[in-house]
């Protein structure tokens, strides 16, 4: 049992207020107070204190989206009331867990991760204008307007000739192949370089790369979610346990994580692996 405990406050303006004797360390809590000291959460724990967070400035809150961008997005707004710096460090978000929310769609990000290298013609792209808008032509997505590369799936070739295949070093790497490549241009889109019906390498994730990203975010603590009720209020936190990136490849190559990043010629990248709201629930281990 745990034997220490947070001395709560008097309730304002409450004429008799009624004592209560929690099971979980014995708190003495008037009526209207939330016991934060649950059952294998020492009080004076960095999860306690995420927990306490929580409960004092989050759970019951609706986010309401104004109409300027100056309120920020929804994750800022729940970064804020957790005490969270807004930043873009390589590194949990506080005491070692890394936080995510509820998401409007079935899917949670792990990261949002530039190529290490992009390769045009088996050299890498160089950095000019030019350079990016040749990439982009040559590799751009069906129909897409503005000039769009990405949505690249693991083992499974789409009609633009493109494919996500991990090597032995679980580098992860982006292919292309004339012969594959389905649209009615590619003749005069694509250069001569590549029409040897040979797989190319256009892009790659080192393994060394994500494996830093990944346990510098997720192998320290672990994660917690931050998850609502139906009426959209925040009702609840759910902790998970760290993982290494052993493990993470792992389930990429399950196809349990998956590659769901587009970009425009002209806008920043994104690199977005992603896992469904049941994979990250199948990893949860405690809720509050």
């Amino acid at each position: 049992m745990i034997s220490e405990h947070i001395v709560p406050c008097l309730v304002p303006d409450s004429p008799k207020p009624t004592k209560h004797v929690l099971a979980c360390c014995g708190a003495k809590l008037y009526k209207g107070e939330t016991c934060i000291c649950t059952d294998g959460v020492a009080p004076s724990s960095d999860k306690a204190r995420i927990i306490r967070l929580f409960l004092k400035n989050v759970k019951g809150k609706k986010f309401d989206k104004c109409a300027s961008d100056a309120c920020g997005k929804e994750g800022h707004w729940l970064e804020t009331l957790m005490g969270i710096k807004h930043n873009a460090d390589n590194a949990p978000d506080i005491y070692g867990y890394e936080q995510k929310k509820e998401p409007s769609a079935n899917a949670i990000s792990f990261i949002d991760k530039q190529t290490d290298e992009k390769y045009y013609e088996g050299n890498p792209l160089g950095k000019n204008k030019e350079d990016k808008d040749l990439y982009w032509r040559t590799f751009e997505r069906t129909n897409s307007k503005p000039m769009t590369i990405g949505g690249w799936k693991l083992d499974k070739w789409d009609p633009d000739g493109q494919i996500l295949k991990i090597d032995e070093q679980n580098n992860i790497n982006i292919v292309y192949n004339y012969t594959i490549d389905k649209r009615e241009d590619k003749m005069e889109r694509v250069s001569g370089y590549y029409k040897d019906n040979k797989d190319h390498i256009i892009g790659t994730w080192k393994s060394s790369t994500l494996r830093k990203v990944i346990e510098n975010k997720f192998n320290v603590n672990g994660f917690y979610i931050c998850k609502k009720n139906k009426k959209k209020e925040y009702e609840k936190i759910c902790f998970g346990k760290p993982f290494t990136f052993e493990y993470w490849i792992e389930q990429f190559k399950l196809y349990n994580i998956y590659y769901d990043g587009y970009s425009g010629v002209s806008r920043r990248w994104r690199g977005c692996f992603r896992a469904s709201m049941g994979w990250w629930n199948k990893h949860i281990t405690e809720e509050h």
